[in-house]
């Protein structure tokens, strides 16, 4: 039986929306609200929910982050943070929270123009400010985690923090 779960965002530099959206549906109540977009005041505000057909699951959860997790890691970093489902272990993120489209000019170029902005569903902004662990914990050496005689000084705080939000929920029981 699974009692809690890790996810390693370190590094996470994109992704599609539609994939976080399917990914949180496991840890949030089904289609929750988890965030929304505003381009400029002229225009509403696009909300985002998780996915309705998706069995949440249980457990502790702990995310590790970095100074290089962005975009799509980032709104998985906040959403688990602000709905209290997930314990951020690691560095401040890169605080890219903007959509982009790219549009095509010819046979090898495209252009990318930022549209909207991400917010999470309590109104935190990523775009210039990243997501805060709730543990900060320095990465000792980006090469540690490939290295097998190297600590990996964020992981190890992650599975720290993982063991002991084990051994609270049995208690809490």
């Amino acid at each position: 039986r699974v009692r809690g779960y890790i996810i390693d965002l370190r590094s996470m530099r994109g992704g599609l929306l539609f994939s976080g959206e399917t990914f949180l549906g496991f840890f949030l109540p089904r289609s929750t609200p988890f965030l929304y977009s505003e381009t400029d005041t002229r225009t509403p505000a696009t909300t985002y929910n998780t996915n309705p057909y998706i069995e949440q699951i249980r457990g502790p959860v702990v995310v590790l982050t970095n100074r290089f997790t962005s975009s799509l890691g980032e709104v998985i970093a906040l959403v688990l943070q602000e709905h209290g489902r997930g314990i951020i272990v690691g560095e401040r993120t890169v605080g890219y929270g903007t959509i982009v489209n790219t549009e095509p000019i010819d046979a090898s170029t495209t252009i990318s123009i930022p549209t909207s902005i991400y917010y999470g569903i309590r109104g935190r902004r990523i775009e210039g400010v990243g997501v805060e662990p709730d543990i900060l914990v320095e990465e000792t050496s980006y090469a540690a985690r490939y290295a097998p005689n190297q600590e990996d000084a964020i992981l190890t705080a992650g599975i720290s923090v993982l063991e002991q939000s084990i051994k609270t929920e049995r208690t809490e029981k």
